[in-house]
Parts: structure tokens; sequence; C-alpha cells
């Protein structure tokens, strides 16, 4: 296509490259009333290479890759290179299409009777991973990711995929650390604390506790408990003044 030179990008005038130096001595000597430069427009894409380890995923497997946010899921036949022998299915797609975040991935057997083709995956005709695509390769065309797809252990993905398979134990661990709300039994304490909360109970110089009733055989810990010994008494009487 013919394009003017405004529809050129701006040269790089900090760059010591020589070809920059030269497109910019080039760019410096164009008008808008210049003719016309020849041009090649090459579209940028995103894709995502996802990889299986196993050749009988060829062909027989499905997989489908759902983007974040509600992204409208891409299904691709999984295939081998004849040239390569990479097994591998590639979604392609825009920036919009394909925006950097958490993703599921979808691996399915197109026939659930095909048994042979099910042993790839441990005799399973379905698995789900979830993976974290930054898309940090980039060239010329584009920006692209690379996910290898193969079924996981369970011990895999309590490592890897932790934060979205137990999310609920990840809040849970959360409410706990930030929030602790424990009901503990006095005897679990140790005996300088043990001291400490009789001498408050029977009217000793510490701070009173939440429950004054001489009985009370539990403590609810909050995060703010400090344990202080028993003697001398908390805190210090203060020193008569001077005359």
């Amino acid at each position: 296509m013919r394009v003017k030179k405004r529809h050129l990008r701006l040269p790089d005038r900090r760059s010591e490259d020589p070809d920059e130096k030269a497109y910019a001595a080039s760019y410096d000597k164009m008008t808008d009333a210049s003719p016309p430069n020849a041009g090649l427009v090459l579209p940028k894409m995103r894709a995502v290479v996802l990889m299986f380890s196993d050749p009988r995923f060829a062909d027989k497997w499905l997989v489908t890759l759902t983007p974040p946010k509600g992204g409208t899921p891409a299904t691709k036949t999984i295939a081998r290179d004849p040239d390569t022998g990479l097994v591998a299915a590639v979604p392609i797609g825009t920036e919009k299409d394909f925006p950097a975040g958490l993703y599921k991935v979808e691996v399915r057997l197109e026939d659930a009777s095909n048994a042979a083709a099910a042993a790839a995956a441990g005799g399973k005709t379905s698995y789900t991973l979830h993976e974290m695509i930054y898309f940090r390769i980039t060239n010329v065309i584009g920006d692209l990711d690379v996910v290898c797809c193969d079924p996981i252990s369970v011990e895999e993905a309590v490592m890897a995929q932790f934060p979205v398979l137990y999310e609920h134990r990840t809040k849970a661990a959360a409410r706990r650390a930030f929030h602790p709300d424990t009901e503990v039994e006095a005897r679990s304490f140790p005996p300088a604390l043990s001291r400490r909360r009789r001498v408050d109970h029977e009217g000793g110089d510490g701070p009173r506790s939440a429950d004054p009733s001489p009985g009370a055989r539990s403590l609810r810990c909050q995060p703010s408990l400090s344990v202080r010994p028993p003697f001398p008494p908390w805190p210090p009487p203060l020193a008569a003044p001077r005359p």
C-alpha cells in the first residue's frame, strides 16, 4: 500500500543504531507533498501455544482456552506438526481477544469412548488447568506465550494452582490471620499467664480481664494479647512527688 509521511512513525532521535539514523535522515527529507511511499502493513496478533508432551493427544483431543473477565473461549483441535513433531494447539487473536491474565484451559477427549486416547491423560476423558498468561514473548508480528498443558497431579495442583483451585482455603487462612478469634482453655496457657490471670481476678494491681469472675476458665485471644510476667505488679506504681 502507499503511505504518506504523516502515517509513518517518528524516528528515535536518541538511538545509536545505524539503521535508525538512516531512517531519521530519510524521514527528515520527506514532506507531506512528497510522493507516497510503498509500505507493507503487518497485522499485530496474539497467540498462545498450548503444548503437550504425549503424541497420543494429537487429532483426538480438543482444548478450550477461556480468557479472563468473561472473554470468548477459543477451541482448537490438538495437532502434531509433521516437521518438528510438536504436539500443540495455537489459538490466535488480537490483544482485545487475549488480554493478559488468568486463563482456564479445558482439555477433553473428542470421543469419550476412545480408551486408547484416554490413556494419554491417565484414563480420564477431560481435565482443567488454570494458568497465568502474560504474553512476554514479543516480536515484530505480535505477542505470544507458551503453556504446557500436560495433566498434573494433585500435589502439583496444590503448588502451581493453589490460589485458584483452593481459593476457599486461602480466604479462610486470611480471615484467621487478620482476625483471630479462638476460644482457648486456661490450662493451655503457660503458668506465668495463668498466675497473672488469677491475680487479676482476685483484685491485683494488673489490668482487668474481660470476664472478672473468679470462676472464669477460658480467655478469648485477640491480636493485641501480650503475656506479661506476674511480678512485679503492672503497671508499676507512680513514684511519690519530691518535696
